[in-house]
């Protein structure tokens, strides 16, 4: 069996629907993992393969399953690199965004890191608390509506922390 799931996990990787297909009458389940326990839908979701991800949901595959080193979701693979469709399909499916990882971090956050503004603005939108979620350093997300006069550990503004980053974008916003 552990043939069949590296080779649906490749079928994931590289977004073919008919090498997953062939996996899966070998007796690969949608929710099958690696041996570093990562799921299909984590290897179809980093790699933003639309029709893999819409086919392991359709055969039901646990949007909110975690694994890795990390211990995270889809959503969070999928957010770390900047994946909208991704991302927008795991969502729909029941993907929730107050998940976190073994370091802290929700997909949320690693949307913010990774310097991807439309993902972000996504999240907010669907998930009001996210405006509340703060990281294991403590850093705010502060952005919507939320209070941008608030401090962090280190007493920082977010209008701080986007200068730290030189990330004039963000800057604008806030």
């Amino acid at each position: 069996m552990e043939e069949a799931i590296a080779k649906a996990v490749e079928a994931c990787q590289r977004g073919s629907l008919e090498a997953l297909e062939a996996a899966l009458q070998e007796g690969v389940v949608p929710n099958a993992c690696d041996v570093d326990g990562c799921s299909l839908l984590h290897w179809a979701a980093i790699n933003n393969r639309i029709p893999v991800v819409q086919r392991l949901l359709e055969l039901g595959a646990n949007p909110n399953v975690v694994g890795g080193l990390l211990v995270s979701s889809p959503l969070h693979w999928a957010a770390r690199v900047g994946h909208v469709s991704s991302s927008a399909l795991l969502i729909k499916a029941g993907a929730v965004c107050n998940v976190r990882d073994t370091q802290g971090y929700t997909p949320i956050h690693l949307a913010v890191q990774s310097n991807q503004p439309t993902l972000v603005a996504y999240l907010l939108e669907k998930f009001d608390y996210c405006k509340d979620i703060t990281d294991n350093s403590g850093i705010e997300l502060l952005l919507g509506d939320a209070d941008v006069s608030l401090r962090n550990k280190q007493q920082e503004t977010p209008l701080d922390i986007a200068r730290n980053m030189r990330n004039q974008k963000l800057v604008g916003n806030i």
